[in-house]
């Protein structure tokens, strides 16, 4: 009778398992219809004009909202599923069956690795929900325990980069094109949670913040430098690699400036609290303000091409090429800006050099914390700046 019970359950599992299967294989076609249709155009400055059709015209204002909001980009190809509700603790831990159990399935590098990305930009997408419509301390840290499930499956695909790099062609650049801007929307919805959630729960999200980005970065700069990689493709990885870097050490700043700050309300000083609490909601607000702004733009040219008459599509086109110049100058400007200050710190050290071989037992001290301070700021990705602020040439 017991073995019989035991046939029974193992037959039950079987079938639950392939129907699963099934459901992953159904799930894994649709998703590689989608990979293959999707559109590998990128319209330059030169090609806009009064003719674009309002799907052009909606691509190239996704694309500047990708920079200048908070707004999450859609991944080139991904049906990624969108969320209408939080899921309980019961609904993510099936989630997480249904995910293994698909990944199971997927035997080819680049297709588990599209799955795994698509699974990860799901729990982003929860992790937005959580962040714009939930304002209970215990949803915001369920939120974060979430995203820190969507760096698992990024670690993953991390960790058989190499073999898709071995091999690239265009389904592997669209899946690091698209790694790109999930990384951009995950750090979207870091700011959106970092300002959602209490005082105390600061130190402890900041920090798990930081080990992931560190770990990204060294990532994402291991990939552009694979000579597989084209030009093209880099550059769009590169885009989103310094917008990532532009939010994440402005947010370094605000930390750095509220240090003090928060620790007087971490000891228990009500006004600090709230002085934090109102600096939270002022960013909140900006964001909203910023993309209500964005999106009423976008509207409005989406509207003229549609609609009309020539000398307004004209018009609409000049600004749509406005538009895209001062995107692409945004990034420009942050990796100059990086440029300069690395240009400058070379500056520092090389005229403290010449004034040790001199005999200048000061420069050498100060060349050391010059070091000491490029090695630090290295390792905890600090905002960028001249290194004058930690050691004085004069």
């Amino acid at each position: 009778m017991k073995l019989n019970l035991k046939i029974l359950g193992l037959a039950i599992i079987f079938i639950f398992a392939m129907s699963l299967a099934t459901i992953a294989k159904a799930q894994e076609d649709t998703t590689d219809t989608a990979v293959d249709s999707a559109s590998d155009a990128t319209l330059s400055e030169e090609d806009i004009t009064a003719d674009l059709n309002t799907d052009q015209v909606e691509e190239l204002l996704n694309e500047s909202e990708a920079i200048t909001t908070d707004e999450p980009e859609i991944l080139e190809g991904v049906e990624a599923e969108e969320p209408t509700e939080v899921p309980s603790s019961f609904g993510l831990w099936w989630r997480g069956i249904k995910e293994t159990v698909s990944l199971i399935t997927a035997i080819d590098p680049v297709k588990k690795a599209e799955k795994q990305l698509r699974f990860a930009e799901e729990r982003i997408k929860i992790a937005n929900l959580i962040a714009e419509k939930s304002d209970d301390p215990a949803t915001q840290e369920k939120a974060a325990k979430i995203i820190e499930k969507a760096n698992n499956f990024l670690e993953k695909i991390d960790a058989r980069k190499e073999k898709i790099l071995e091999n690239m062609d265009e389904r592997g650049q669209k899946l690091f094109e698209n790694i790109a801007r999930h990384r951009l929307n995950k750090e979207k919805v870091l700011e959106k949670l970092e300002d959602k959630l209490p005082i105390e729960a600061l130190d402890k999200f900041q920090k798990m913040r930081e080990q992931v980005r560190n770990q990204e970065e060294k990532f994402m700069e291991k990939i552009e430098a694979n000579p597989n990689i084209p030009a093209e493709v880099k550059e769009k990885l590169i885009e989103k690699r310094e917008a990532v870097k532009e939010k994440a050490e402005a947010r370094l700043q605000i930390r750095e400036e509220n240090k003090e700050l928060l620790q007087k309300a971490l000891s228990g000083d009500e006004a600090a609290k709230l002085e934090l609490q109102n600096q939270q909601q002022e960013r909140i607000t900006e964001r909203k303000e910023t993309l209500q702004k964005a999106q009423k733009l976008k509207q409005g040219l989406i509207e003229a091409f549609k609609t009309g008459d020539e000398a307004t599509r004209e018009q609409a086109a000049e600004e749509l090429k406005n538009i895209k110049v001062q995107g692409a100058k945004i990034i420009q400007n942050l990796i100059q800006k990086r440029e300069n200050v690395l240009e400058k710190t070379r500056e520092i050290k090389s005229d403290l050099r010449q004034d040790a071989k001199e005999g200048d037992a000061g420069a050498l001290i100060k060349l050391k914390a010059v070091n000491q301070a490029e090695k630090a700021r290295l390792e905890n990705r600090v905002e960028a700046r001249p290194l004058t602020s930690e050691v004085s040439t004069e």
